[in-house]
């Protein structure tokens, strides 16, 4: 063994023995042994390399860069197979920069030492198509038939490229060929997917990541395209699957995908319908079912029938998930006592943030409030990256309890993350502004705006300003959120957790 594997194997068994609070020991340990033999031995070409990949996995990209540049520096050229090796990761690396043009002159550099390396001049190809050179492409992709006469990566990449070029009529001959390439494989339709979705194409898109569906074992990517179309245009996914379920006498999983996808989608009337269908059926009555319908209830506001679903699910056995979701159904009937009870059995099961935040809006619920900080500690240490625990904390420091100094450092916490998507966005705006930074954080709230016009951040636009006071900003939003499609009745209309709901709107009526 290299002394460099040595320090490494030893820096994984000394990481492990000091039980370091890492989110990913291992990997850390492997870092920490590559900066250690790089101290003694700088020009160690494999193990920049190395490093650099680690870096890349972890999109610490300017590290990366600086790493795979020095290994490059330092490879012999009597070593072409590790020069082609660095060239290609490099290409990675500036593609991940949105450096496209020097991409594609690394991996030219890469190609020049192996003219024919398939994963490279398929890397080739769609650097080509980020740079808007559909010609290119095309050529460079039916290179690879050269090397691999039916490959779907082939014919896949030249439909891209055809339809990049506005040819819709060759890109789809193209797609056939793919098809035709591999039928029975779900990939295969995940991809023809992916292009109609590329190309606008929503209910050509819905059919095939629904064969993908059906062909699928274990893989969720079909489902999560789907959601993910769904959320752009729920109608052509619902047709879809509609249409699927008038040519099957098995509805069964066409009927729990439908239901599924409308309540991620935010289309709860339509998830609810869907459950309660299943329900009419034997084969259709089980746990998921059962929990998916009192998800879908106490998004409705139906409480009562939320209520029973969801004992009705915990009667084929008991899940953590399911005694959360019990949780919040009873807090939303006021009754924190029962659903404290059901919190603290879900985190005996699986303490998750989940679990401990649950625990802890009970005991708001309760006025145990220095209960519900021992939870959100507990919460925070498991996962310091999430805010929700932090902002519940600080909630409770502010207005509960009144320590405004501690309460200040949780906010600033919050404040200090740059997240990218709602509602963290919100929870970040609102930390801002709790702490006397208003300006920044309208700022913040405004810009994310400009870059999601959907449902869901108007709806916690309506949050952020309903909790700052802007009460007129905050009703303009949610009718906004409605007029989009938000229809979760509990949050517009019923949910008190903490700070983080509509409740000034309600109160100022």
């Amino acid at each position: 063994m290299k002394l460099r594997n040595i320090l490494i194997s030893a820096a994984l068994i000394s990481t492990f023995a000091a039980n370091a609070q890492q989110i990913n020991p291992v990997t850390k340990a492997m870092l920490d042994g590559y900066t250690e033999w790089l101290a003694q031995n700088p020009n160690d070409f494999e193990t920049l390399y190395e490093r650099a990949s680690q870096y890349m996995q972890l999109q610490m990209l300017d590290n990366a860069y600086i790493d795979i540049v020095k290994a490059i520096e330092n490879t012999p050229q009597k070593n072409p197979e590790m020069l082609t090796q660095e060239f290609s990761l490099l290409a990675d690396i500036l593609t991940a920069q949105g450096n496209d043009t020097k991409a594609l002159e690394a991996i030219d550099k890469a190609l020049q030492i192996t003219p024919s390396d398939y994963r490279n001049i398929y890397k080739k190809g769609n650097i080509l198509l980020n740079l808007k050179r559909p010609d290119d492409a095309y050529a460079t992709f039916a290179s690879l038939q050269r090397l691999k006469s039916r490959s779907q990566d082939a014919f896949f990449g030249m439909a891209k490229a055809k339809a990049m070029a506005g040819d819709l009529t060759e890109a789809r001959d193209l797609i056939k060929e793919v098809e035709q390439a591999n039928p029975s494989n779900f990939y295969t339709y995940q991809r023809i997917g992916d292009l109609f979705a590329s190309l606008g194409q929503d209910r050509e898109a819905a059919d095939n990541y629904l064969i993908a569906f059906s062909l699928a074992d274990s893989s969720s990517a079909p489902m999560s395209a789907l959601i993910e179309l769904g959320n752009k245009n729920y109608n052509a996914v619902k047709n879809s699957i509609d249409y699927a379920l008038s040519k099957t006498k098995n509805t069964i999983p066409f009927d729990y995908l439908k239901a599924t996808i409308a309540y991620r989608t935010g289309n709860f009337n339509d998830a609810y319908n869907s459950y309660t269908s299943l329900l009419t059926s034997p084969e259709g009555r089980d746990e998921m079912t059962y929990a998916g319908l009192a998800r879908t209830c106490l998004a409705l506001n139906k409480l009562n029938e939320a209520e029973n679903a969801i004992n009705a699910s915990i009667g084929y056995g008991e899940e953590s998930s399911s005694l959360i979701l019990k949780s919040k159904i009873l807090r939303a009937l006021g009754n924190p006592a029962e659903a404290l009870i059901s919190a603290r059995r879900a985190a005996d099961m699986n303490p998750t943030s989940d679990a401990l935040i649950e625990i802890a809006l009970a005991n708001i619920d309760l006025k145990n409030y220095d209960n519900a900080i021992t939870a959100l500690n507990e919460a925070i240490m498991n996962n310091a990256d999430d805010p929700l625990p932090a902002m519940i904390r600080a909630y409770i420091y502010k207005d509960l309890k009144n320590d405004p100094t501690s309460a200040t450092a949780d906010y600033n916490r919050v404040g200090s993350i740059p997240f990218e998507t709602f509602p963290e966005i919100a929870y970040a705006a609102m930390a801002k502004t709790f702490n006397g930074k208003k300006i920044d954080g309208d700022a913040m709230i405004e810009t994310a705006l400009t870059k999601d016009t959907g449902k869901n951040a108007a709806f916690w636009a309506a949050v952020y300003y309903a909790q700052t006071g802007n009460l007129d900003k905050a009703r303009q939003y949610r009718q906004k959120a409605i007029d989009l499609g938000y229809s979760n009745l509990f949050n517009l209309d019923a949910n008190k957790d903490a700070n983080l709901n509509l409740s000034p709107l309600r109160t100022a009526k």
